[in-house]
């Protein structure tokens, strides 16, 4: 028998013994609500019955007590019981309802209700003759008509047999109608008829519950059945299962365990057509599968990233990704040596930049390790010469040709050639199919023909400090393209600030002569400055002195009256 139908077997012996075991649940849930209703109902069937006669030993109570006190409050009381009870004022429960109106919907038989009706009409007889005891106690007697008027005393009390006898008071008329025989024979009356229904309920309930306890009974003996087929059905089950499932489905799990661990070496021996041999089969599969897939990762693992894998199939998605993890490792290393070498090339030329700060000096190793970096085999580096706003040019400031140095003197107008055309466009230009002899004509770089020609613009903050140049026997690939374009910025930001060191260098010694010959003129016109003011000083002493003179001799002439000449006016 295949696994499937063993499975069916069970599971369709198993659903139609709990489908029995829950419809017998259902009956004994039924059967137990139906028991509590009547439990239920019997209980406030008691609570009925209970509180009339209750309600009947609270109106004898307070009557009594009203007639041996003559306490208005305790008539009071008396009627407002009897008014709950008659349905005139509300229940504690808050409805105003009768009590005969509770036991009608109740649901008592016709015979227990007429015991109730009956105990009620002799609660109701006993009201009258408490009213007359109570009434008795006001000076209130009925007449011939059954009215309570006022009178001295009760007809019945003033002659008797033809004899006059002293006339009996309203409150010793009251106490003797209310603890005479007839008022406890009236009192029995009332009790006789409910004791009698209590034992009519009583009877009529422990039947019903019996009726109940036995289906209860019955419903949990079927369940009980149920529960041990249910259990043999289990444990048949179970057998059935270990024997044809669980003990190979072990074996299955043990090598899925071991292929989970990463073993691949072993195999299940199941030959069975049935579902656990296919899924062996199939374990068998996926385990030379997986060792297959292991062996290429291994390989990829170790570094050879060339080795061959052939997937099982187009669904294999693990050997397609193995696949790609191959190629992808592989792009991987390639643009990590690639960022790597661009990256250890940014940083030497940026040190080159950095501590070199001869021009001069500067253009001869930049371009003499740039293109053994790039391994290439020439290069040039012009750089912009515009001291003369009309005449802006492109002077080779350093070259480098097949390992040594060329010292030759060019300028190239902006415009002319590549290396004009790169400088005016401000774009690079990358060439690889050159004629013959383009290069004598464009560069001017030798005699040589490159394959590739590489021709960068200096720029930073879109202003060139210059181009350039790198020739190749071999094409340039893209990142090295890119290096140089990177480089390229570090390189103009280094000319440009060379250039305004320089030009700062320059215009600090003049400002220093400058500065020097300023200082001497100072000096030069302080010393005038002090001899002019040395001269001034001696001729305004002199001049004084001769105005004494003058003076003097003005007096000395009046004294001696002595008219001077004209001259002197």
């Amino acid at each position: 028998m295949s696994i499937r139908k063993l499975y069916f077997l069970i599971y369709t012996v198993t659903g139609a013994v709990l489908l029995v075991l829950g419809g017998l649940i259902g009956l004994i849930i039924h059967n137990q609500n139906a028991l509590n209703k009547s439990q239920a109902a019997r209980y406030q069937s008691y609570l009925l019955a209970d509180e009339l006669r209750q309600s009947s030993d609270d109106l004898t109570r307070l009557a009594r007590t009203y007639v041996a006190t003559n306490d208005d409050k305790y008539e009071e009381m008396y009627w407002q019981v009897l008014s709950v009870r008659n349905g005139e004022k509300p229940r504690p429960d808050g409805r105003t309802i009768p009590l005969k109106t509770l036991m009608q919907e109740a649901g008592f038989t016709e015979e227990e209700f007429a015991k109730l009706k009956e105990a009620e009409d002799n609660s109701n007889d006993l009201v009258t003759t408490e009213t007359i005891a109570m009434n008795a106690m006001k000076g209130l007697f009925r007449d011939s008509q059954g009215n309570f008027v006022k009178r001295e005393q009760p007809t019945d009390s003033a002659s008797q047999s033809g004899r006059a006898q002293r006339a009996e008071s309203g409150q010793a008329l009251a106490l003797r109608i209310m603890f005479d025989e007839k008022y406890h024979s009236d009192k029995v009356k009332i009790m006789k008829p409910i004791d009698e229904f209590f034992l009519m309920l009583t009877n009529r309930t422990n039947s019903a519950v019996e009726v109940y306890a036995d289906k209860g009974d019955l419903y949990l003996t079927l369940s009980i059945v149920l529960f041990a087929v249910l259990i043999i059905v289990t444990g048949v089950s179970y057998f059935l299962i270990q024997r044809k499932l669980l003990s190979r489905l072990s074996r299955i799990n043990q090598e899925a365990q071991r292929i989970l661990e990463g073993d691949f070496n072993t195999t299940l021996e199941d030959s069975s057509s049935d579902e656990i041999g296919i899924l062996a089969k199939g374990i068998n599969n996926l385990s030379e599968g997986l060792r297959q897939k292991a062996d290429f990762a291994k390989s990829i693992g170790s570094g050879r990233l060339s080795i061959v894998y052939q997937p099982l199939s187009e669904k294999d998605t693990l050997g397609y990704s193995l696949i790609e993890m191959r190629d992808s490792l592989k792009k991987v290393a390639e643009e990590d040596a690639k960022r790597q070498w661009t990256t250890e090339g940014i940083a030497k030329f940026s040190e080159m930049l950095r501590t070199n700060n001869d021009l001069s000096r500067l253009g001869d190793l930049l371009i003499a390790d740039l293109v053994k970096y790039l391994k290439a085999n020439q290069g040039g580096l012009f750089l912009v010469n515009n001291a003369n706003a009309g005449d802006v040019r492109l002077e080779l400031l350093s070259c480098y040709a097949f390992n040594r140095k060329k010292y030759l003197e060019k300028s190239i107008q902006v415009g002319q050639g590549l290396v004009g055309q790169t400088y005016l466009e401000g774009e690079k230009i990358y060439l690889t199919d050159i004629p013959q002899d383009y290069i004598t004509i464009t560069s001017g770089l030798g005699d040589a023909t490159p394959r590739a020609l590489l021709i960068m613009p200096l720029k930073v903050n879109d202003k060139i400090e210059g181009v350039l140049e790198i020739a190749s026997f071999h094409q340039l690939a893209p990142h090295e393209i890119n290096f140089v374009e990177k480089l390229s910025e570090n390189i103009a930001s280094t000319l440009a600030s060379v250039k305004i060191n320089a030009r700062t260098t320059q215009l600090l010694e003049a400002s220093q002569l400058q500065s020097e010959a300023m200082r001497a003129q100072e000096e030069e016109m302080r010393q005038n400055m002090e001899e002019l003011q040395a001269t001034q000083e001696e001729m305004h002493r002199k001049e004084m002195e001769n105005l004494q003179k003058i003076e003097q001799l003005t007096a000395i002439l009046v004294n001696h009256h002595i008219v001077l000449p004209a001259i002197f006016n």
